[in-house]
Order: C-alpha cells, then structure tokens, then sequence
C-alpha cells in the first residue's frame, strides 16, 4: 500500500557539547542531505527472505521540508 510500518532512525541527539553547533553545520542536516530510499514489502505474514523490494529513490529536502527539518531540529537543541 505504500504506508511505512516501521519508523526511521536517522541519528542520535547528543546531550553535551552542543554549544555553538547551528543547523547548518549538524550532523543531522549532513545526514539528511541525500537519503536512499530502498522500499521493502513490509507486511508481517510475508517471510523475511520472500519480501519483494521496490525501486529506490535518492531523495533530498526541498526548500519546505528543509525549513521544518530545521524548525524540529531547533526545538529539539533548545530542549536540550
């Protein structure tokens, strides 16, 4: 159905030694920049080895999704 069953791991957010570090220069948005998308048949009756796999997709934010990537990524910075 195309739906994601599962949720993606990009990084972890580091507690200490966060002074000085912007978006632009985070981890998180380097990571983010380019993400290969490789879909996998997710239903859980189906066997690991009998899933079929779908076309990937190289993707990168646009100028929304980059605005709101960083708008989540700041609240998370103030929070820590």
């Amino acid at each position: 159905r195309g739906r994601p069953l599962e949720t993606t791991f990009v990084c972890v957010a580091p507690l200490t030694g966060n002074s000085g570090v912007t978006w632009e220069s985070s981890h998180v948005r380097h990571k983010l920049q380019r993400v290969l998308w490789i879909p996998v048949e997710g239903e859980r009756t189906i066997p690991l080895a009998a899933r079929r796999v779908g076309a990937p997709l190289l993707w990168s934010p646009d100028e929304d999704e980059e605005r709101q990537l960083r708008m989540d990524w700041e609240e998370l910075m103030d929070l820590i």
